[in-house]
């Protein structure tokens, strides 16, 4: 750093290492800011640079994190696609604490119906973590969208890692994949995440042990570039055991796939299937006596890649997959997210639902 910009951090008494993170941090956020506007950058004096990257680190839960998203997901993606993360990630840096721990939204991810949010919870002593963070759960944790929003079926949660054991910070990552409600899929503006509790089993005793009690609520605005692109210009129909489905939408994006369809016409056999689950009195004491509900998906879908590799979206070790039936409205859903992998869409040929193919095109 120059002189003018140290003798301005020395007078704002912050440590060394703060000094330097609050410059490069502010001179990020300006890059950032340039390509995501396209406005003119107005060049700033080092003093008041400083004391804008003070005001940034000093403000707390309004504050806005000035890291890159790629940075916030970096320990989570396998595959990093660093440019793919920044183009289509947000970085938020909304924080709230209680009982001794900050929570701080780094960044969100999704696409049309899935969403990724990675958070950072810091201990304020400064020590660290005791508890392996892969044994830590929460005893509530939801997202809550401030906008009116029906959603009749969605697949939500989070778990925590650790990318350095030896400092007082875990991560967790929460995400979401809206099932059913909107057809339009996660709606963009007001949301707030809210987590309460953490927990982990001791494995000594056995029993569940509260590592911290308190609620946090993280309030931010869901808004990024939706990355999902459609396979699919009109219905088209495919022939399985269960009868004709017409597939209606068939999407994939950099971080997941969503299928949807309904039955126009069922087989004999599933017909007399339905009959006969109809007339069992679910709602027995004997549960062992319920059979399962007559299922619809029971055909293939692939992701083919162009060097060959291919992956079996059902397949639950593969993807993080979730599966939607309803024999009563005879409809479904196969949706979810490729877990802690992200794809480039152009490294992508084609996605095989039941006996048709259909090809990946990405414009450039």
């Amino acid at each position: 750093m120059n002189k003018e910009y140290k003798d301005t951090m020395n007078a704002l008494r912050f440590s060394e290492e703060q000094k330097e993170k609050m410059v490069d941090r502010l001179m990020n956020t300006q890059q950032v800011q340039d390509t995501q506007t396209g406005k003119r950058r107005v060049k700033m004096k080092p003093a008041v640079a400083v004391l804008a990257a003070a005001a940034v680190l000093t403000m707390g839960a309004g504050a806005v994190y000035t890291g890159l998203a790629s940075d916030a997901f970096a320990n989570f993606f396998r595959e990093s696609h660093t440019e793919i993360i920044d183009k289509i990630g947000r970085p938020i840096g909304v924080s709230d604490s209680d009982a001794g721990i900050t929570i701080t939204v780094d960044a969100i991810l999704g696409d049309q119906y899935s969403l990724d949010i990675v958070c950072v919870l810091e201990k304020e002593d400064g020590t660290p973590w005791k508890v392996d963070a892969e044994k830590i759960y929460t005893k509530n944790d939801r997202l809550n969208y401030r906008k009116k929003y029906q959603s009749r079926s969605l697949s939500a949660g989070g778990r925590f890692f650790d990318d350095n054991p030896k400092d007082n910070k875990i991560q967790f990552i929460y995400e979401t994949t809206e099932l059913e409600g909107d057809y339009s899929g996660v709606p963009m503006g007001g949301a707030e995440l809210v987590i309460e509790d953490l927990k982990y089993q001791n494995e000594k005793t056995g029993k569940e042990e509260t590592l911290a009690e308190g609620k946090w609520k993280l309030r931010f605005n869901v808004q990024y570039e939706n990355s999902s692109i459609s396979l699919l210009k009109q219905p088209l129909e495919i022939e399985t055991s269960a009868g004709t489905a017409k597939i209606g939408k068939v999407s994939v994006s950099p971080i997941g796939f969503r299928i949807d369809g309904s039955y126009e016409k069922l087989s004999p056999a599933m017909q007399q299937r339905i009959a006969a689950f109809d007339k069992i009195d679910t709602w027995s004491d004997d549960n062992s006596r319920i059979p399962r509900e007559p299922r619809f998906i029971d055909f293939q879908t692939i992701l083919h890649f162009k060097d060959g590799r291919t992956l079996d979206l059902q397949n639950f070790e593969e993807a993080s997959t979730n599966l939607l039936e309803s024999y009563k409205r005879r409809t479904f859903v196969i949706s979810g997210t490729f877990g802690n992998a992200i794809y480039d869409l152009s490294e992508m040929e084609s996605i095989t639902v039941g006996d048709i193919t259909l090809p990946i095109s990405v414009d450039k």
